[in-house]
């Protein structure tokens, strides 16, 4: 069986699991959004640039009342220029896997970096990057 439509095929079956679960619906499309961007970069040449950190473990570590999220923190190794890093994001949201439903989130993405020093710790470089939808 081929599934034509397989984004509406993909939003019915997690309607439906929504609701079979009795859990918020937009919560559980946005953590599917999520681990299928956390799959692309698995199968990216970048896989070994970045670690998955934050509230996206917890369903791994089969934490019960594990708190919803609706971003992922990662932590990168190697430089953190912002242009640089959007446009990692855009190759592994294009990065070629079976079909989903999902297409590409970050094209128009933009980002700001961070800095951050506080009194007695470390230093802290990064970036957000968002995406629209």
């Amino acid at each position: 069986m081929t599934t034509v439509n397989m984004a509406a095929s993909v939003r019915q079956r997690l309607l439906n699991k929504a609701r079979e679960q009795r859990t918020d619906f937009n919560l559980l499309l946005t953590r599917y959004g999520l681990e299928r961007l956390l799959y692309r970069l698995s199968k990216s040449e970048y896989r070994n640039r970045f670690v998955l950190k934050g509230a996206m473990l917890f369903p791994l570590w089969d934490i019960d009342g594990f708190r919803t999220t609706r971003d992922i923190d990662l932590a990168g190794y190697g430089e953190s220029d912002l242009e640089e890093l959007k446009g990692i994001f855009r190759a592994i949201c294009q990065t070629s896997v079976e079909d989903d439903g999902l297409t590409a989130p970050l094209p128009e993405g933009r980002g700001f970096p961070i800095h951050r020093a506080e009194p007695g710790s470390c230093t802290y470089s990064g970036a957000y990057l968002l995406s629209k939808g």
